[in-house]
């Protein structure tokens, strides 16, 4: 790999749930827009984590 190049590159992630019935039910948004990256040249431990029961 190159000096810049990027190991990981995340952009613009969104994850939605629908909740509820038919009828008058609800949008969950569990991610809303999230981005980041990692360069190949300084790897990193990276966590991403939610509440309990998040999924």
């Amino acid at each position: 790999m190159s000096a810049n190049e990027k190991l990981l590159d995340v952009r613009h992630v969104t994850v939605e749930f629908h909740i509820g019935g038919l009828m008058g039910g609800a949008l969950l948004v569990a991610v809303n827009d999230i981005s980041f990256s990692m360069d190949s040249d300084r790897p990193a431990i990276f966590t991403l984590a939610g509440e309990s029961g998040s999924g």
